[in-house]
């Protein structure tokens, strides 16, 4: 179903363990909506030593239950405007970011983490090109 609508809000709740991005705005015939999203996950990025991006990510995934983690791949990114191999670490609670986020950064061969900060919200708004205030 294609909606068109002016976004007012945006904000997140779990639903169990499920993180539910919710937009809250008003449809170009006036009523007030909210439009779900369950499928969006937060995710982050370990920028690695170079040549070490598989043993990285076979460290983090041995620890992939005990801290909710669905699913790790090295990815290609631009750091500084170098092209640079990262891995994509997707979670699956929000508000566990930091922690995991504070624990993979003292792991051997990890250089730095990046992106962890941006809040889920503004990560899922960003990822799909939504700005408040504006029509959707």
């Amino acid at each position: 179903m294609k909606l068109k609508f002016w976004i007012l809000d945006v904000n997140y709740g779990l639903v169990g363990s499920i993180p539910e991005i919710r937009l809250w705005g008003i449809a170009e015939d006036g009523s007030r909506i909210v439009v779900l999203d369950r499928s969006f996950r937060p995710y982050f990025y370990l920028l690695v030593e170079e040549g070490r991006e598989e043993d990285v990510k076979r460290t983090v995934e041995k620890h992939a239950s005990r801290f909710r983690i669905l699913k790790v791949e090295v990815v290609d990114k631009r750091y500084f405007g170098r092209p640079v191999k990262a891995l994509k670490v997707t979670c699956q609670i929000p508000k566990d970011v930091p922690r995991i986020r504070e624990e993979l950064a003292r792991l051997p061969g990890v250089k730095e983490v990046l992106e962890a900060d941006i809040r889920f919200y503004m990560r899922y708004m960003i990822d799909n090109d939504i700005y408040p205030s504006a029509w959707h």
